[in-house]
């Protein structure tokens, strides 16, 4: 149904949806007038009832249909594909309980997860093809190009993030590591605009590095989700060596496969099916809502006799925001000294 909708139709009216979620959420008062004027308007039934309904979180299509509408004339369609959707999601999920209630509205409404994703800017994510992640967060993934102490310039890959108020790159530690001798020569997104930042900080525990961004391109920028579970679909968007062709930005869709812990560098991991190979090192690992999930490091890789077994692999979220928090800690008491 969503393909004999204009792309500029649909996004319209979702940016009407979110606006409405955010009144509701906001302004509940605010938000159920706008539904009541709307009911009225169509002449519906039991409006009283159905508002009181609202008030406990429970909701339906007509009630979406008449957020979104409000006062204005609007076709059925496009709720129609948003109410789809937040369904899939479990965003709306169905009243078992056949009583009268189900005859006015039929679904309970995750209004504050809705809110959550609506606050974190990925809502719209939600309703839109994976390829809109590739063009909304362009100016988010970057390479890294570094010199090496043998005089050659390698390419490794790298994220901007918004974490509680502030802008950061974040990388694989071994992309940029100054204490392999490494030197960072540039910086750009993957919409080649450059990207500067201040002093790098580098973990001592984990594969991560981060450095605060001081000019960038404008554009979203992702944000540290919980982690993915098992058979979570991510996504990921880097710049992995290709044989005998220009260096460019790849995507890979693949799943989650389980969790493990790491012996070499203790800590948690996450085993993904992406293909992760040199130079995709440091990108971000991201669910369908845009999240970011989590980071590729290298791959874990092991020989048993004649047997050879390799797994693509990401630090989680979780664990990747408590050492992005350790880090900026760490440049904030430097910068007070």
């Amino acid at each position: 149904m969503l393909a004999s909708l204009s792309p500029s139709v649909f996004a319209h009216h979702l940016r009407r949806a979110t606006d409405g979620f955010r009144l509701l959420a906001d302004d509940p008062e605010d938000g159920l007038s706008v539904i009541e004027i709307a009911l009225q308007r169509r002449g519906a039934s039991r409006i009283p009832e159905k508002i009181a309904l609202v008030r406990t979180g429970i909701f339906s299509e007509e009630l979406l249909q008449a957020l979104i509408a409000g006062s204005d004339d609007m076709p059925p369609q496009p709720a129609l594909v948003i109410w789809q959707r937040l369904v899939e999601l479990r965003l709306a999920v169905r009243l078992f309980d056949a009583t009268v209630v189900a005859a006015f509205a039929d679904h309970y409404l995750d209004l504050p997860r809705i809110r959550r994703y609506i606050d974190e800017e990925t809502f719209e994510n939600l309703f839109l093809a994976p390829s809109n992640l590739v063009d909304r967060y362009r100016e988010a993934v970057v390479a890294i190009d570094v010199r090496t102490s043998a005089d050659d310039i390698s390419r490794g890959s790298g994220f901007l993030v918004y974490h509680h108020g502030t802008e950061a790159m974040v990388t694989c530690r071994h992309n940029v590591d100054p204490d392999a001798g490494l030197v960072i020569e540039q910086i750009r997104s993957a919409a080649g605009t450059p990207i500067e930042t201040g002093p790098l900080l580098v973990s001592d525990s984990h594969d991560v590095a981060l450095a605060l961004v001081t000019k960038r391109g404008s554009g979203s920028l992702f944000r540290l989700s919980g982690d993915g579970i098992v058979f979570d679909t991510v996504y990921t968007l880097g710049f992995p060596m290709v044989p005998q062709a220009q260096s460019t930005l790849l995507g890979h869709r693949g799943e989650v496969n389980g969790s493990a812990q790491l012996f070499s560098v203790p800590g948690p991991t996450m085993i993904i099916s992406n293909l992760v190979s040199p130079g995709s090192s440091g990108c971000p690992v991201l669910l369908g809502s845009g999240e970011c999930a989590g980071m590729t490091i290298r791959w874990l890789e092991g020989q048993w006799q004649e047997e050879r077994a390799r797994f693509s692999a990401a630090i989680p979220s979780a664990a990747l925001r408590e050492v992005v928090a350790d880090l900026l800690a760490q440049g904030s008491a430097a910068n007070e000294q």
